[in-house]
């Protein structure tokens, strides 16, 4: 018997079981891992990933603690996507994190189960402002007539339009089509009310929000202050507020240290709230180098999740996008016909960490003084 990768046995398994969920083997629910793969001889990765693939189709509801996977007993539906190429486009100069990828993944397998076939290309997106050329290239290479983003710019939908693709993206400047681009992203607002009330419940009065480099910065500073200042106005105790958002445009990674150092000193926070992993990272690495200790001399928020964070010492308090809501979101994309213009904004959650605490009762300054 040829050798088989775990991918193909998982969709072997899937549409083995689907024929027994059809046929009436399995009316309620279906049994765990390891009665499944004693009885297909397969390992437990296979047997998660083919339930996926179930759950997917509507087959199986999703998994609880403690129980089996009810059996839904619905027939799969005609695929959309039989004949159809997805192309995968990922940033090169910025790759997904972990969880990221692992979403990307989920959706190439739900497309691959539905009929599909997928190819993947990378490319420095924030540097090729003119993109028509290279991605004809792509489409002519793939044979695409469906593109998936990981992220993406309001240049590279500008161009991706003129092509007339069904074209979906899990995260960037997702509204900034003219109607034909689908999608679901983060929304840093949606996130933004929750914690901003945990902080001032904390006692944090310095607040410093860090944004990635964004390309209409003014109207995302300004769509944040719509929001924190009604909250301000009604949580406002007489005491001074500082509420402060800073949009770094560093390429190299060398030049965030002394950046640290100077708007640290400058706006001299309680806590910082970055917006993605890698610069919750530098300024974990720039406190342990400066002895500023988390969250006793100032607290780090980082709203993005990845699995280096809980490496951190001490582990970063970070907030996980809504991954599940995501997938679902794609899926009913694709099986209603890939409707044009359907955008999505999703909120995060908070998955734990320890860098963020009550604000400090010792003054920053001297904090800075002792740490130098």
């Amino acid at each position: 018997m040829p050798h088989l990768d775990r991918t193909s046995l998982a969709e072997q398994l899937a549409r083995a079981l689907s024929e027994e969920i059809e046929n009436g083997v399995w009316t309620k629910r279906l049994p765990g891992y390891r009665v499944l793969g004693k009885r297909f001889g397969v390992s437990r990765p296979t047997c998660e990933r083919a339930l996926l693939i179930l759950e997917s189709n509507g087959l199986i509801g999703p998994a609880e603690p403690g129980k089996m996977r009810a059996v839904l007993r619905q027939k799969v539906k005609t695929p959309n996507t039989e004949r159809m190429h997805l192309l995968i486009v990922i940033d090169s100069r910025h790759p997904p994190t972990q969880l990221d990828a692992a979403l990307i993944k989920r959706m190439e397998d739900f497309w691959i189960s539905e009929g599909g076939e997928t190819s993947r290309v990378e490319g420095d997106l924030t540097r090729i402002h003119q993109p028509t050329y290279l991605l004809k290239k792509w489409l002519q290479m793939s044979g695409a007539n469906c593109v998936l983003f990981e992220t993406i710019t309001p240049e590279w939908i500008a161009h991706l339009e003129h092509f007339g693709l069904h074209c979906y993206a899990t995260g960037g400047h997702i509204g900034a089509g003219s109607g034909l681009l689908s999608g679901c992203g983060f929304k840093l607002v949606l996130c933004i009310d929750t914690l901003f009330r945990k902080l001032l419940a904390l006692g944090h009065r310095r607040i410093l929000l860090v944004l990635a480099r964004a390309t209409d910065e003014e109207s995302m500073a300004e769509a944040i202050r719509r929001t924190t200042d009604p909250i301000l106005a009604e949580t406002w105790d007489g005491e001074e507020i500082t509420f402060s958002i800073e949009v770094p445009d560093l390429t190299n990674p060398s030049d965030w240290h002394h950046w640290w150092q100077s708007t640290l000193d400058r706006e001299q926070p309680s806590v910082v709230v970055t917006e993605n992993a890698f610069q919750g990272l530098c300024l974990n690495t720039y406190c342990l180098e400066r002895g500023i200790q988390m969250p006793r001399d100032m607290s780090i928020v980082v709203l993005e999740d990845a699995d280096f964070l809980t490496w951190l010492k001490p582990p970063a308090t970070r907030y996980r996008y809504l991954y599940n809501e995501a997938f679902r979101h794609f899926r009913d994309w694709v099986r209603g016909g890939f409707s044009p213009g359907s955008v999505k904004a999703l909120s995060a959650e908070q998955v734990g960490g320890a860098s963020l605490g009550p604000a400090p009762q010792a003054a920053r300054s001297s904090v800075q003084k002792n740490g130098e």
